[in-house]
């Protein structure tokens, strides 16, 4: 619980490993979760960073990375390569409506970047979820 408030809604799609199954190649396939409308408090764009990589194709160079930083009142929800739809649009009962918003990777381990002598009293501002799109 975060005594911020949070406006925004957000659609999160969990992606786990079945670890009860394994495929022809002995691998757990990923399953996708039901999706839950969650609410996230902010949204913060970083920069883009700098790249040495050789520019393999007209494609490369067409592309769109956006990263960006969505504030949440609990980060333990979120793991890498789960997805989240930002800017979803609601149906009249507060459900989702499917392939509406703007869809995201979740980048990495979300984090709880306050840090401080008191971390449980930290914890009431939430933590940060690193999403990443490619278009």
């Amino acid at each position: 619980m975060s005594i911020i408030p949070s406006p925004w809604p957000v659609v999160h799609i969990a992606r786990r490993l079945n670890l009860t199954v394994e495929d022809d190649h002995g691998e757990h396939p990923v399953e996708t979760l039901t999706p839950v409308v969650r609410r996230a408090m902010s949204y913060i764009q970083h920069g883009r960073n700098g790249s040495s990589h050789q520019v393999m194709s007209a494609e490369f160079v067409e592309r769109t990375e956006t990263t960006l930083g969505m504030t949440v009142a609990d980060t333990t929800l979120y793991e890498p390569q789960d997805q989240v739809f930002i800017f979803p649009e609601l149906n009249p009962d507060k459900t989702w409506q499917v392939n509406t918003g703007l869809a995201y990777w979740v980048d990495g381990v979300p984090t709880d970047e306050r840090v401080g002598p008191w971390p449980g009293l930290l914890k009431i501002f939430g933590g940060t979820v690193k999403l990443r799109r490619v278009s």
